[in-house]
């Protein structure tokens, strides 16, 4: 499976680039909002003003993706809350309107396949349409579900995604729980802050996925997903990834999903010590943390393959060329795990 485009809306500008051009773009506090770019030339404005936040740039990365791709089977996504803000919005108005005539808009993007519909409306595609919801795995589900329908033989081009918004009401929830920093932190401070918590990200992610090796950005070899994990299952299912490709640890280099957090590091710390490769990179500093991050590591693993350079601010350990083989671990709230494995197509 080849990812031929990719689009990222995040915390970084990384629409146009000049993440590796002019730099990574500083934030300081507990929530790293995303740089949209306009949507004018691709969203109708009537639909555009009706748009939350996560419809806007799921659409709206889609829409960049698909420019110049031609036509695809289906659309797979994977969000944890998609619109999440007007599922409230939508309840607050059954109590204020005594359960009278409420206004549309609020249900129809409250579901998470808000996104995938609207795509597949706006680009007349009638094809396979799916979106997966398994909070801190939605992202490895949809990338799952598409590495099977390429095995299948049922699809020949998708479009796969992975998107989350900064939501009010779950962030405030998930804050009095500990999972954010209450302290001001910047993104330089991230990682030796060691206090407990992280920072809140969101964006969207899209990508145009094929069976066919020319012009790929990357391929797709594994991936795998666990619920409660240990260190040692960790360690044995990446061993027989590799294994299963024919791979050696010299041949990869790692990128991790750090956060911050210093209570749940310490399993970022021990994987790349276990196994024990040339380079080891982040990604969460860039975006901060929220369920389907590992879209955007994905992303920037093609960033790096198709510039073949690494800026320093991901590096965490090792050298900054990038070797043939990248396996990307990440965990969510420790107690969702996921491994993927990508090949450089130009090594």
């Amino acid at each position: 499976m080849y990812i031929k485009a990719a689009t990222a809306i995040s915390p970084q500008h990384t629409v146009d680039g000049s993440l590796f051009t002019e730099g990574v773009t500083a934030w300081t506090g507990n929530k790293c909002y995303a740089a949209e770019p306009s949507y004018i030339e691709m969203i109708p404005r009537a639909l555009l003003r009706r748009m939350n936040k996560a419809v806007r740039m799921g659409v709206g990365a889609g829409l960049m993706t698909l420019q110049g791709q031609g036509t695809q089977d289906g659309i797979v996504l994977g969000t944890a809350n998609g619109g999440i803000d007007d599922s409230f919005k939508f309840l607050r108005q059954i109590l204020e309107y005594d359960e009278g005539t409420l206004t549309p808009t609020n249900f129809v993007q409250s579901t998470p396949n808000a996104v995938a519909g609207s795509l597949a409306m706006m680009t007349k595609n009638t094809g396979y349409n799916i979106t997966h919801v398994n909070y801190g795995l939605a992202f490895e589900a949809a990338l799952l579900d598409a590495m099977m329908l390429f095995e299948e033989g049922q699809v020949k081009s998708l479009l796969l995604g992975g998107l989350e918004e900064i939501s009010d009401h779950n962030f405030n929830m998930d804050l009095q729980a500990g999972w954010f920093k209450t302290d001001e932190v910047n993104d330089t401070e991230l990682f030796v802050s060691q206090t407990a918590g992280t920072v809140k990200g969101e964006g969207a992610t899209m990508f145009v996925i094929d069976d066919d090796p020319e012009h790929a950005l990357a391929q797709v070899l594994a991936v795998d997903q666990m619920n409660f994990a240990t260190q040692l299952s960790l360690q044995d299912r990446a061993a027989q990834i590799l294994d299963g490709h024919a791979i050696s640890k010299e041949e990869v280099a790692l990128m991790v999903g750090m956060n911050g957090d210093a209570r749940h590091d310490g399993w970022y710390y021990d994987f790349q010590d276990a196994f024990n490769c040339q380079a080891v990179y982040s990604f969460k500093n860039l975006v901060g943390e929220y369920p389907t991050a590992t879209a955007f590591a994905v992303w920037l693993a093609t960033e790096l393959f198709a510039r073949e350079e690494v800026p320093q601010e991901i590096v965490l350990r090792g050298n900054h060329t990038l070797p043939k083989y990248l396996l990307i671990y990440n965990h969510y709230k420790a107690k969702q795990h996921s491994l993927i494995l990508l090949r450089n197509p130009r090594v």
